[in-house]
């Protein structure tokens, strides 16, 4: 996954003996995905045999002289005593996701109207469709409002709106 520039992302490094796995979304939707590197890691300790403790960075080895740091900021982040599973990695991830977002703004209702031969046509977007009598006149729902609603002038003023769910 690519990481978009200025968009939250998530990311985890579970690392077991036998693999390791990096978790990332791409700050653009809430689909997690991953990739395994299938080597063996050797467990090493912070601070055992001079190791240092280092997030984004290979402190040791081949890699060290390899681009592989991270640029960047980090922001939030955990270290655990232990590799979590993969179900933990998600949950924590849904947390995070769900947490960050702000909550969806609900789209107000449009109402929007065309005449065509002599009939008025009222076609909305969302909501419950209702007629008035007169401008502040009281509200009636207005039977099996469709949309587009067709409505053949019968001589009676009628005015109509539309209100949120």
């Amino acid at each position: 996954a690519k990481v978009s520039e200025g968009a939250w992302s998530y990311m985890a490094f579970v690392v077991k003996p036998e693999e390791a796995v990096l978790w990332m979304n791409d700050g653009t939707n809430s689909f997690l995905t991953s990739v395994t590197n299938r080597m063996t890691h050797k467990p090493l300790a912070p601070g055992a045999n001079g190791a240092e403790f280092c997030l984004g960075a290979d402190t040791g080895g081949l890699l060290e002289k390899v681009a592989t740091n991270f640029r960047g900021e980090m922001d939030e982040w955990a270290v655990f005593d232990r590799a979590l599973s993969e179900e933990e990695v998600r949950q924590q991830f849904r947390a995070a996701w769900y947490a960050e977002l702000p909550p969806s703004p609900s789209e107000p209702p449009t109402l929007r109207y065309q005449w065509k031969d002599g009939v008025l046509i009222l076609t909305r977007t969302g909501g419950i469709l209702y007629e008035l009598d007169h401008p502040g006149g009281s509200l009636t729902p207005v039977p099996g409002a469709v949309s587009p609603r067709k409505i053949v002038p019968s001589g009676k003023q009628s005015f109509y709106v539309v209100v949120s769910d």
